[in-house]
């Protein structure tokens, strides 16, 4: 018979960890392993991050200098084709400024029912090269007529 020695010797064990009593709860406190998370992922490049700071500013520079090219004929384009903002006239009317009247009564007797009285003041400023709004008696003007 062979006897098997058996080692009766108790090792030590953590001592279990005492309730603290915080209010109306019983918190047992157990030792944690701190963890420490993984490093974040690096973030993308952006696409123009690799130019220097000056080349940004060239860059919208140009942009912005394409922009008035592109305005400037686009402009030009409408005024050599003759568009305007205010409606054509077609026919017109000779007028002789009476004692007393205005541009602006000239231009309510021209203007259509519903039309703006301004935007005929216009036309009428525009049709006879007029530098102000005023008018003298006896004085000829172009009128439009609708």
């Amino acid at each position: 018979m062979s006897t098997t020695a058996i080692d009766l010797r108790t090792r030590a064990l953590p001592a279990p960890a005492v309730p603290e009593r915080t209010h109306l709860a019983t918190v047992i406190r157990f030792p944690v392993e701190r963890v420490r998370p993984a490093a974040p992922p690096a973030a993308p490049a952006r696409a123009g991050a690799l130019l220097p700071a000056a080349a940004h500013v060239k860059v919208a520079l140009a942009k912005a200098a394409l922009f008035l090219v592109v305005l400037a004929l686009v402009m030009g384009a409408s005024w050599h084709l003759g568009l305007s903002l205010q409606p054509q006239v077609e026919r017109t009317v000779a007028v002789v400024v009476q004692p007393g009247q205005t541009l602006w009564e000239l231009a309510a007797s021209a203007a259509q029912p519903g039309q703006d009285v301004r935007d005929v003041m216009a036309q009428i400023v525009q049709l006879n090269g007029l530098q102000t709004q005023a008018v003298l008696a006896g004085q000829e003007l172009v009128v439009p007529q609708y």
